[in-house]
């Protein structure tokens, strides 16, 4: 299977660029000291750099989400974009310079080993370091799991003379995924790097152009053209890695793309999708927890409109369970209260009307909600429970579980309770989720437990990249940043969530699992669609983060403030439209 056509103009000059500077300075051949002031010329041009509003990327953005943009909703989305995009930046590259410092310092007996190395025990089958705190995101704590062996190796992709390019195939659902896997593979695995961006998001080109300024041409873009050019790039000859965030099957035809033209030799990392199962233990809950965790699941479910790697998907309890009934009421009440967004990722419709269309009528039920974050939203973008009924019965329906919806829906499974005295957990829950023909992918999950029992064996053995005690999945890629990681598990071999991982910036042998700490169910969770931070906050925080100091960031902080209120007096007067035409306004 040869491809389509050849390298359009701009994909061959992007090449060209990178492979002129590895010619005269190979990116491998850099030493720490080199990569340290790499990363530290890349915060250096961010904190002075107008990256808030390069392109109108935030704009964009709003409007790819169909949010009005004279709506409260559309200034969070842009608050939280631009805090998220900071977080990511100037947190990867920060924990990176202090790991390469760290081990510049060798032979000094007085260095400080960085806190996640400096807690390490054996747990089971793992070697576990932590836990730590999640930066930004009170009482929030994780630990990372690793195979045995710590004198190993980790299996990272090697960058090669004749074949040193990694592509990256930007994602289409999130703006800054492709950051972080850019800045992965450029400082984890020290590979030159041409990204080729998703045609839904071509704006970040622009935004891209200035934060990758001072890596010169260890980086290069391109847009989308179609899908012959795409498969010429990743057939280039000088291309020894693709990096794709995406979809299992996509991954699949590159892979097969490759083997069918000699270009086995081409290593591949991808970080995929999952059907992410909510697990409870099988105890009693209070009322106020099993509302927090409906909120969890919830506020996991509808964001992005269900268009996510980690949108929850299955919830997982005991079909003896005492309160499956009040928890159902529970979800039902929070998949009301929490707004819905428009499900505007291409074809996530059509899929969910094709996984409604398997199941029968009565087990499904539409639960629309009472406040939607756009006047864009249809009735079909709100979320449907499926009730899947218990494995091994004449009326499970097992559609909704073995495959990735990437869309508004909700599936309800009952499980074989455990026998007397038996932990659910580990019994029952464990090896059915672990047996992949009954459950897409193994990228992470999320369990809720009143007691705090959990136990040590049900951690060890949940396969999983991903595990979060009451706490949502998602903070496990906020680990990224902080010496964490994000990726399927590495025993899953159908590779349904991907290969490898992004993140573990300390290099750590044999990783296999993050295990994130949420509080206890009786607190209020940090997330709630219902209740988003005030934009306000957020642009606080990413002043303050995305500057050098925090005086300056705090002088910025107070600018900002002042400048608000006074458009605020201002609009009392004024019309908004003249206004809004200021540029600071934007910013």
């Amino acid at each position: 299977m040869a491809p389509s056509k050849e390298l359009p103009k701009s994909y061959k000059e992007a090449m060209d660029a990178l492979l002129k500077l590895q010619s005269s300075m190979p990116l491998a051949s850099l030493d720490d000291s080199a990569m340290v002031k790499l990363a530290d010329d890349m915060l250096s041009n961010f904190y002075a750099c107008d990256w808030k509003t390069a392109g109108d990327w935030t704009e964009h953005e709003g409007r790819l989400y169909q949010l009005e943009e004279d709506s409260a909703n559309f200034q969070s989305n842009v608050s939280m974009a631009r805090y998220q995009l900071t977080s990511i930046l100037t947190g990867y590259l920060g924990t990176f310079k202090e790991n390469l410092k760290y081990k510049m310092a060798s032979d000094d007996k007085s260095k400080k080993t960085p806190e996640l190395l400096s807690k390490k025990r054996a747990e089971g089958d793992h070697t576990v370091y932590g836990p730590v705190s999640v930066p930004g995101i009170p009482f929030q704590s994780f630990e990372v799991w690793t195979g045995k062996g710590d004198e190993e190796k980790s299996d990272e992709p090697v960058p090669s003379d004749d074949a040193p390019i990694a592509v990256v195939l930007g994602a289409g659902n999130q703006s800054i995924l492709t950051l972080m896997d850019t800045i992965h593979n450029v400082f984890h695995n020290r590979r030159p790097v041409l990204v080729k961006h998703h045609p839904l998001r071509p704006w970040l080109l622009e935004l891209y152009t200035l934060l990758f300024k001072p890596l010169g041409n260890y980086v290069t873009q391109v847009l989308d053209v179609d899908l012959g050019a795409t498969q010429a790039l990743v057939l280039s000859p000088a291309v020894g890695h693709v990096h794709l965030t995406g979809a299992y099957q996509t991954s699949k035809a590159i892979r097969e793309l490759l083997d069918k033209n000699n270009r086995k030799d081409v290593t591949m990392t991808s970080e995929l999708g999952s059907a992410s199962p909510m697990i409870f233990q099988d105890e009693e809950f209070s009322e106020i927890e099993l509302k927090h965790a409906a909120q969890t699941i919830v506020f996991g479910k509808k964001t992005n409109g269900g268009c996510n790697c980690l949108s929850a998907q299955v919830v997982i309890m005991s079909k003896d369970w005492s309160q499956k009934d009040l928890f159902r009421t529970k979800l039902k009440e929070e998949l009301k209260r929490q707004p819905t967004m428009p499900c505007y990722y291409p074809k996530s419709l059509e899929r969910k009307k094709q996984m409604m269309g398997e199941c029968p009528s009565d087990k499904m039920e539409l639960i629309p909600s009472t406040t939607s974050q756009s006047k864009h939203v249809k009735e079909e973008d709100h979320v449907t429970l499926i009730e899947c009924g218990t494995p091994g019965t004449k009326e499970y329906i097992s559609l909704p579980v073995t495959t990735e919806a990437f869309n508004p829906t909700l599936c309800m499974v009952e499980l074989e309770s455990a026998s007397d005295g038996a932990d659910f957990l580990e019994t029952v829950a464990v090896p059915f989720l672990n047996n992949k023909e009954n459950i897409f992918g193994s990228l992470s999950c999320s369990i809720f437990s009143s007691k705090n029992t959990v136990s040590k064996k049900t951690l060890n053995d949940l396969m999983f990249g991903t595990i979060a005690v009451n706490s949502w999945n998602g903070m496990g890629y906020m680990t990224t940043t902080c010496g964490g990681s994000w990726g399927g598990h590495p025993m899953e071999t159908r590779y349904e969530s991907g290969q490898g991982c992004i993140g573990n910036i300390y290099n750590l042998p044999n990783l296999t699992k993050i295990v994130v700490y949420g509080p206890s169910l009786t607190s209020k969770p940090a997330f709630d669609l219902a209740a988003p931070p005030p934009p306000v906050i957020m642009d606080a925080l990413t002043y303050l983060f995305s500057t050098q100091s925090i005086l300056v960031g705090m002088t910025k902080v107070v600018g900002m403030l002042w400048y608000r209120s006074a458009m605020g007096l201002l609009s009392l007067a004024v019309p908004k439209k003249w206004i809004t035409s200021f540029a600071l306004f934007k910013a």
